[in-house]
């Protein structure tokens, strides 16, 4: 035992590397959701024992660093790649964007350092958890907000988790996940140590309840379905970056492609059409709309739409085969890439590098679900998809929810996979069929229990053809939201703060 002790103590920065780098392999293309536990559980035993560079908070932003500059690769690739901005440029931002994710794994350990109690397991299956999630959700909305690699993504398909997300979405997954990882880190050296107690069997109790529960939840249905199934078709065109912003490739395509497509409707990839209405060909959206009449279909165009006579424009979806022209126009526009911050200093910086149209303005927000014959649709766009809470008001209204992209800008990389992970954790949120068309993958239709149903390979020029089923009823993270998780959080957080007031809890 006590070789081992000081194995550890050897060791422990190896260790600590390890635990983020293994962290990288739960999300997608990966998908080693197990290993979560793994990491979690040598991440948490570390932190809650050792500092082991200057403080706690630069541990956390070290783990940070090291878990998501391999994650966000594919932001160099972008930069450098397709957007041009150069070698220094593209490194400079991607580091910068990471380490600012990293700040907020640094503040959650500086945190949990300053409040956790005498109380080991509280500390580690219920406070850590917390600051972590509290943390997560801060992530999640301010500046903006970046909501890709929660830690509950990791377990998008774990059958056992996965049935919480109606309930507490995304950070209530989160939290559990961690909060297990605690109990592993109680458990697994008392074991491994011959030191068992009353608290292993408590621990063990914890553990086979939430599982327990998780099960019971996969059978519960808070929604139901809606009618008949209606077949769509998903349009991947393929068409690259260059060609799709420069000439008439993307007009000829889709005139050619609509021609021949037979569905109840049909979908195209966020900017499908690159041009302003009034400088298309005469009378093509009228001709699009006709060809899709003639085979009985409802066509979605994803194009740019001027909304005022000033010439502002939002990024949007039409029903072009509905002469009123209904559209839904994006509202959480990506910063830097559909709308420049500090117009006045940076504009100047801007025309240089190939980034077309950064100059959108948001749509309404909680706009209405499209009515697409019987079905109502809520429609989400791109960098939308990663915050769930915003499309719980239209989505509870809905019967379908859908997402449509241009992938494009990040190449051949994981970027595509990850944003598949996002929508089957929205379809499991709301219950729902998840449509995602994409330009160049991973499209798919994804059911209500965020399973891929079908999908097409990507980079190819293809044609998505699947059946849909209408789901209408609400779940209780449609009424609820965040609220229940990070009231959770905060609640816990607090208790930790009170107790500390005691002598007994102080440390």
């Amino acid at each position: 035992m006590i070789y081992l002790t000081n194995i550890y103590k050897k060791h422990k920065v190896i260790y600590f590397f390890l635990s983020a780098i293994l962290l990288c392999t739960t999300f997608a293309p990966l998908n080693f959701e197990f290993v979560a536990w793994i990491s979690l559980f040598i991440f948490i035993l570390i932190i809650d024992n050792d500092i082991l560079f200057l403080n706690s908070f630069i541990d956390g932003l070290i783990f940070g660093i090291i878990l998501f500059l391999p994650l966000m690769y594919w932001m160099f690739y972008s930069l450098y790649k397709v957007i041009h901005t150069g070698f220094y440029v593209a490194i400079i931002s991607y580091i910068l964007f990471c380490l600012t994710l990293s700040i907020f794994i640094g503040l959650s350990t500086l945190i949990y350092k300053k409040i956790k109690i005498k109380n080991t397991t509280i500390n580690r299956v219920f406070l850590f958890p917390s600051i972590w999630v509290f943390f997560e959700w801060i992530r999640g909305w301010i500046f903006t907000g970046f909501g890709w690699f929660d830690i509950g993504y990791t377990q998008i398909n774990n059958q056992a988790l996965k049935y919480f997300l109606p309930i507490l979405g995304i950070y209530g997954l989160s939290w559990l996940v961690i909060s297990i990882s605690g109990v592993l880190s109680l458990i697994i050296p008392m074991v491994f140590f011959k030191k068992k107690t009353n608290l292993t069997i408590l621990y063990l109790g914890y553990l086979i309840i939430i599982i327990i529960i998780g099960d019971n939840l996969s059978n519960i249905n808070y929604t139901k379905p809606y009618g008949e199934k209606i077949k769509v078709a998903l349009i991947q065109s393929n068409i690259g970056t260059s060609n799709k912003w420069i000439g008439s490739s993307s007009i000829d395509y889709y005139a050619k492609q609509i021609k021949n497509i037979k569905a109840d409707i049909i979908f195209t990839p966020e900017t499908a059409i690159t041009t302003f209405e009034k400088f298309l060909p005469t009378d093509y959206l009228n001709s699009l709309a006709k060809f899709a009449k003639k085979n009985n279909a409802n066509l979605i165009i994803g194009m740019p739409i001027i909304i005022d006579q000033y010439e502002n424009y939002v990024n949007a979806v039409m029903l072009v085969t509905n002469s009123k022209r209904p559209f839904y126009s994006k509202y959480h526009l990506v910063p830097f890439g559909e709308y420049i911050p500090f117009k006045d200093i940076l504009s100047t910086l801007y025309s240089k590098f190939s980034i077309p149209m950064v100059g959108f303005v948001p749509g309404n927000i909680n706009q209405k679900p499209m009515v697409i014959g019987n079905e109502k649709i809520a429609f989400d766009i791109c960098y939308e998809n990663g915050f769930g809470s915003e499309l719980t008001t239209a989505s509870k209204e809905s019967t379908l929810m859908a997402n449509v992209s241009d992938m494009m800008w990040y190449g051949n990389t994981f970027a595509m996979y990850q944003h598949l992970q996002l929508s089957q954790a929205r379809a499991l949120e709301n219950q729902r069929y998840f449509i995602q068309v994409t330009n160049s993958g991973v499209t798919a239709i994804i059911d209500k229990s965020g399973k891929v149903q079908s999908e097409l390979p990507p980079f190819k020029d293809i044609v998505l053809y699947d059946e849909v089923q209408g789901m209408i009823g609400i779940t209780p993270y449609q009424i609820y939201g965040n609220k229940i998780i990070i009231s959770i959080c905060l609640g816990i957080i607090l208790l930790s703060l009170l107790l500390r007031k005691f002598k007994a809890f102080r440390i």
